[in-house]
């Protein structure tokens, strides 16, 4: 029995079985799919670029439901339409994808699991990955995948973070927070890669930027730094940020960030007890003496 499967199968007979029920339903799902028993996934070839489907979760759920059958029988149909949908889009040619080319902040754990994906470091735990989002999926781009539209990889970023900034408003909510605190926050899953997009723009002229959080891809808050900061807006912005990102939909980044210049780094954060201590820049310690 593999390692990872040991986690969900409690003996090598219920492994057996549902290793020997996936590798049937290859056929159902992909004329391309293989199974990688040692590494938990199922591996598809999609428009000439390697794509996995992860065992885990359907794993989880015969491990859950005692019906390992029923519940692969399940799965199959959903892998099956997802690969569909795959292929569809690896034949769109450039004018027919182009509208629907986005960007997408992913943290060090999503690009780990891809890290053939077209990305850009933003900062030391977050990535600008080109995604397409079409009405047949939503798929992370590698070079393989843009590979048929013949563009280059800055045009492609140019016009994918064109298309997020002209269709997501980032304009501040009505939350009530305390000010200069200020939270952008819908139901667009870009909201927080616009408003990384729109720091410039939303932060303004200040001495010293601006500390911001991206708790999950649905909000972005960022506190502006002109002179000391206020204790209230700042810790009201770390505890709510670290709530969001434990409790809300899409969590994307526990961790705090200082924009200045636009680049963004990360501000490390010791836990102290029950309490965050930020350890600042030197150039910001004068301002946060206050906030901590």
């Amino acid at each position: 029995m593999p390692v990872w499967a040991r986690e969900f199968f409690t003996s090598s007979a219920t492994w057996i079985e549902f290793r020997d029920l996936v590798r049937a339903a290859l056929p159902r799902i992909d004329s391309t799919a293989e199974l990688a028993e040692n590494e938990g996934a199922i591996l598809l070839q999609i428009g000439g670029s390697p794509m996995t489907v992860l065992l885990t979760d359907v794993a989880q759920h015969c491990c859950d439901s005692g019906e390992t059958a029923r519940m692969i029988d399940a799965w199959t149909d959903v892998a099956a339409g997802w690969a569909q949908e795959m292929h569809a889009q690896a034949a769109m040619t450039w004018d027919e994808v182009a509208p629907s080319l986005r960007v997408q902040l992913y943290n060090d754990e999503r690009h780990s699991a891809m890290p053939m994906m077209i990305a850009r470091r933003v900062a030391e735990d977050l990535w600008l990955a080109l995604v397409a989002d079409t009405d047949l999926a939503v798929t992370t781009l590698t070079d393989a995948l843009v590979a048929p539209w013949r563009q280059s990889e800055d045009m492609l970023f140019e016009r994918a973070i064109a298309n997020v900034l002209n269709a997501v408003d980032v304009t501040p909510s009505s939350a009530r927070v305390p000010l200069p605190l200020q939270i952008c926050s819908s139901g667009d899953i870009y909201t927080a890669v616009a408003g990384y997009l729109a720091l410039d723009e939303l932060v303004g002229e200040t001495s010293h930027g601006a500390l911001v959080m991206f708790p999950t891809r649905y909000t972005v808050s960022y506190l502006p730094i002109d002179g000391a900061v206020p204790a209230t807006p700042y810790q009201v912005m770390v505890s709510g940020g670290r709530h969001n990102f434990n409790t809300g939909e899409g969590p994307l980044s526990s961790s705090l960030y200082w924009w200045r210049d636009g680049e963004l780094s990360s501000v490390p954060m010791l836990a102290v007890g029950e309490a965050l201590v930020a350890i600042w820049p030197d150039a910001l310690t004068p301002m946060m003496r206050a906030a901590d």
